[in-house]
């Protein structure tokens, strides 16, 4: 019995799914206008996280500071392991 291939329209969707746990329910609700087009959401984001990155190591306080810098790290990251699964979905044959 074989398995069901799967679609390109599926392997955006779950990227796009995984970007919207990593960033949060606010930074998805900013990049959603860009719904049709993974790429260019996941740039939208990553330049999201810095922004957020950047106005968190001004406000926060220095005994969170190490916190707040893991991560911003660990969400830009994420979202540079899901523009390799993208290209992947944009270089398969389907």
């Amino acid at each position: 019995m074989t398995k069901p291939l799967i679609t390109r329209i599926k392997a955006e969707k779950a990227v796009t799914q995984l970007l919207c746990l990593i960033i949060g329910g606010k930074q998805a609700n900013a990049s959603s206008h860009l719904f049709r087009d993974v790429s260019e959401r996941l740039e939208f984001c990553l330049r999201l996280v810095h922004q957020e990155m950047k106005a968190s190591i001004h406000d926060t306080d220095p005994d969170r500071f190490s916190r707040v810098v893991s991560t911003a790290k660990t969400k830009l990251e994420s979202i540079q392991s899901l523009k390799t699964l993208n290209q992947l979905i944009e270089e398969v044959e389907w």
